[in-house]
C-alpha cells in the first residue's frame, strides 16, 4: 500500500469498509439459521430418553446439519476478521500517505473520519 494517495486508500478503504458490513451481515444470518433450525439444537435430552435407531439417525443427520451451519458461521467469522484487518491497515497507511494540496485534502480529511467512525461502530 506504500506509496498510494489518501484518494487512493480512501476508495481501497471503502471497499474494505463494505466487505466487513458484508460478512457482519452474513455473521448474523448464519446465526439466524443456526438459531431457528430445531434440527441444530442440542438433542441431547431427547436421546438420553430413547434408545431407538430412529434416534441415533436423527442425532447422526442433526450432527452433520449443524457441521455445515456451523461452517458457514466460521466461514463469515473469517471474512470478518480479514476485512476488518484490512481495514486497519488501511487506516493506518493514510498518515504515511503523500499529502495532496488544498480541497482535496479537505475531502479526505472528512472521508478518513468518516471511516473511523464506521469503524468504531462496528
Amino acid at each position: 500500500m506504500a506509496g498510494k494517495s489518501r484518494q487512493e486508500l480512501g476508495i481501497s478503504g471503502q471497499c474494505h469498509l463494505e466487505e466487513t458490513i458484508d460478512a457482519a451481515a452474513h455473521i448474523l444470518s448464519s446465526m439466524n439459521d443456526e438459531l431457528c433450525n430445531p434440527s441444530l439444537w442440542s438433542s441431547s435430552s431427547a436421546a438420553s430418553g430413547s434408545t431407538g435407531s430412529a434416534d441415533a439417525n436423527h442425532d447422526s443427520s442433526a450432527a452433520a446439519s449443524h457441521a455445515t451451519a456451523g461452517g458457514a458461521l466460521d466461514e463469515a467469522r473469517l471474512r470478518y476478521k480479514s476485512a476488518v484487518a484490512s481495514l486497519r491497515k488501511v487506516l493506518n497507511e493514510i498518515p504515511n500517505s503523500p499529502q495532496e494540496t488544498g480541497m482535496e485534502v479537505e475531502a479526505d480529511q472528512a472521508e478518513i473520519e468518516r471511516l473511523k467512525e464506521r469503524v468504531s461502530i462496528l
